[in-house]
């Protein structure tokens, strides 16, 4: 087949996927997933921003020494992730072999159980751990809403960069509304 006619043929594939799936985009419940904004975002801070500090606080404290830590919900099951010198291993806290996976790193079960409740009463389902801590909200479609919560109050040049009205905005002193796009889609909050 000749080049042109190839070209011509995902064109038109690719044109048939995106009517498909952007009438969908467009709904408050749609193919990817109910679709969040920036003012379910700060709603939830206002309602739980105790509750997000509480499991930053925490969870830094299990985490500390042991590497780049990262604690989740995925289809309502809780995982943990540990990256230790360029190792990693991930499991679900109700899997046969977590118990002994954590013991390594001297955690127990329910220093971790502590972490999923602290994520419920924070109506959040992720932490990246770090400074700065990454709180997930939701993801709405493939897009991420996300916290950015520091340990000190940001700078004025770390405002600058954290507040570029587009992946970033400035919300408190240590906290930063961050909007992490899929793979498609907005790339910047939508405002």
């Amino acid at each position: 087949m000749k080049k042109w006619k190839i070209a011509l043929l995902a064109f038109v594939v690719l044109d048939l996927i995106v009517l498909i799936i952007y009438p969908w985009s467009k709904q408050e419940d749609n193919f990817f997933g109910e679709i969040y904004q920036i003012e379910d975002l700060i709603g939830n801070y206002e309602q739980n921003g105790e509750a997000i500090h509480e499991l930053v606080r925490y969870s830094n404290s299990l985490a500390a020494g042991k590497g780049r830590v990262k604690f989740w919900y995925n289809s309502n099951k809780f995982f943990t992730v540990l990256y230790t010198g360029g190792v990693s291993w991930s499991a679900d806290i109700k899997d046969s072999k977590f118990d002994s996976l954590i013991h390594t790193v001297g955690w127990s079960k329910s220093k971790l159980e502590k972490v999923e409740e602290l994520l419920d009463e924070s109506d959040c389902i992720e932490i990246e751990l770090g400074n700065p801590a990454k709180v997930t909200y939701r993801f709405s479609g493939l897009a991420r809403f996300s916290y950015n919560i520091f340990s000190t109050p940001l700078t004025t040049s770390q405002i600058t960069q954290y507040n570029d009205s587009c992946r970033y905005i400035y919300y408190q002193p240590t906290v930063v509304l961050e909007f992490g796009g899929g793979a498609v889609g907005p790339q910047c909050f939508p405002l």
